[in-house]
């Protein structure tokens, strides 16, 4: 059984408005610490238009192996990351197939809508490779995401603060040498430098 106290303390579950929620760092930095060997993130369906995307995850490792999936539109997302749906999908996803190969039945905080979704109506699957050629191995949000989660960096906070402090609206404006660059000083980031964004990201500060 997953210890949650010895997630808090380590920072892996964070209160919001009185309630906890886990976060995807650190499910990750706690499905490694019990036998992950990875999670495997692929694309269900995309729609362009409406911005819609779906996500399937499957985390294996030492205790099983386990798919879970992901969605996200701008109507289901914060206002910030609206332009990242594909990337906050793929987060959801992977954020469920961890919970469920640990067996932590908490809310991760990256699956919080920012509103109640609206619905839409997803491109077939097999309609994805002619709308969006690739876009899970060649998008620079995509890039941006899994070089996060490499780095055991939650991918949302992360393209908060890069955005943040590069002046851009969205990771995209990176070229893949600066979306290295990008990570790397994420994750050399001293740990009270990251909570201060974290607490912004959160809306913790006033």
């Amino acid at each position: 059984m997953i210890d949650l106290n010895d997630m808090r303390k380590k920072g892996y579950i964070i209160k919001l408005q009185g309630r906890e929620y886990t976060t995807h760092a650190g499910l990750l930095a706690t499905a490694h610490e019990n036998g992950l060997e990875g999670v495997w993130v692929e694309m269900v369906s995309w729609d362009p238009d409406a911005r819609a995307a779906v996500m399937k995850a499957t985390a294996k490792g030492a205790r099983g192996t386990y798919t879970d999936y992901g969605d996200a539109c701008p109507q289901n997302v914060g206002k910030m990351i609206a332009n990242a749906c594909i990337r906050m999908a793929a987060t959801r996803a992977s954020s469920r197939a961890l919970r469920l190969y640990l067996g932590v039945g908490m809310t991760c905080f990256d699956e919080l809508p920012g509103k109640d979704p609206e619905p839409h109506n997803p491109v077939p699957k097999e309609e994805v490779p002619k709308r969006w050629k690739n876009v899970r191995e060649n998008s620079r949000e995509s890039l941006f995401y899994n070089k996060c989660v490499e780095h055991g960096i939650e991918p949302e906070l992360g393209d908060f603060i890069v955005c943040k402090a590069k002046g851009i609206k969205s990771v995209k404006e990176l070229d893949p040498t600066q979306i290295e660059k990008a990570v790397w000083w994420l994750d050399n980031m001293p740990e009270n430098e990251m909570k201060k964004h974290e607490a912004e990201f959160l809306g913790e500060v006033e």
